[in-house]
């Protein structure tokens, strides 16, 4: 038996009950079977359980609101696997326009420490799942919700927020949360509203936690560190790396700055809120875009 939730308001209160439904299966979950789990292990059984979380939260929305899966934007169709790596590439393209930014005010640069081998790779593809379950979550039902229902800019700054304060919950600082996974969520959102779906959005995702995994950057991430940075005069270590903030923070308000004015220019489109889908789906057409 399912239930409608209040037309009024609808989404925004759906967001907030997926959001902790998922937070709580998440909690749950971890608890039950990553206690005794470490690196990649930990990360890559953590982001399955996260994934289904996120799946089942959207599950229980769909069922209260009557709603179908292509709904919530999530749907494979045969360009998925496309838009997927097309993200992926985007994504190390961005860390890798922020690392030249660094070394063009600094002199910064990063350099290698190990190969790539099986003992890295390994480790990067946990990332993966991390990935998807935070999309499915953030970029999936909520956010087709609210740009369908009350346009992109409260979806990008609404799904933006709960993004931050989800870190904030992991453990987080609030300035790192705000400016990092805060930023990267209006990125995120631009993707996709513009694809239909999460495809897009995962893969610039992950393509960036590989990226800042590699040299250091990301978080629970110093046995995959294949580079570090060194200044011309190879020094390594903290002290070189404050020395990035200042050209970091500028290239995340470039990063931010460009996602709102294409925030704006995407929202000033006409009809660009994301339609209904039929729900007969066995017609045989190619009608989607999404996932």
């Amino acid at each position: 038996m399912s239930f409608l939730l209040p037309h009024r308001g609808r989404p925004l209160l759906s967001a907030l009950l997926l959001w902790l439904l998922f937070l709580t299966l998440l909690f749950a979950g971890a608890v039950l079977f990553t206690q005794n789990l470490e690196g990649a292990v930990n990360r890559l059984v953590y982001g399955a359980i996260g994934t289904v979380a996120a799946l089942l939260a959207t599950a229980v929305l769909l069922r209260m609101n009557k709603s179908a899966w292509v709904d919530a934007g999530l749907r494979w169709d045969k360009y998925t696997g496309m838009r997927l790596l097309a993200g992926f590439a985007a994504g190390l393209a961005l860390v890798g326009a922020l690392l030249l930014l660094v070394f063009l005010s600094t002199g910064i640069r990063p350099v290698p420490t190990h190969g790539l081998g099986v003992a890295t790779l390994f480790p990067l593809g946990a990332l993966l799942p991390l990935a998807l379950m935070e999309e499915i979550a953030f970029r999936g039902y909520p956010f087709v919700e609210l740009h369908r229902r009350y346009g992109l800019w409260l979806a990008q700054v609404v799904t933006a927020l709960a993004f931050a304060v989800y870190h904030i919950l992991m453990g987080w600082p609030l300035a790192i949360a705000l400016l990092g996974p805060g930023t990267w969520a209006f990125v995120f959102g631009i993707a996709a509203a513009r694809s239909g779906g999460i495809a897009l959005p995962t893969g610039i995702h992950f393509g960036l936690n590989v990226a800042q995994a590699l040299v250091g950057l990301g978080t629970a991430t110093a046995s995959v560190t294949a580079f570090q940075l060194a200044d011309a005069n190879g020094l390594i270590g903290d002290t070189v790396g404050e020395r990035t903030t200042p050209a970091g923070l500028a290239a995340q308000a470039l990063f931010l700055g460009t996602a709102l004015f294409l925030t704006y220019q995407l929202a000033n489109r006409p009809a660009v809120a994301p339609r209904r889908p039929s729900k007969v789906l066995n017609t045989g057409r190619d009608e989607s875009r999404e996932f």
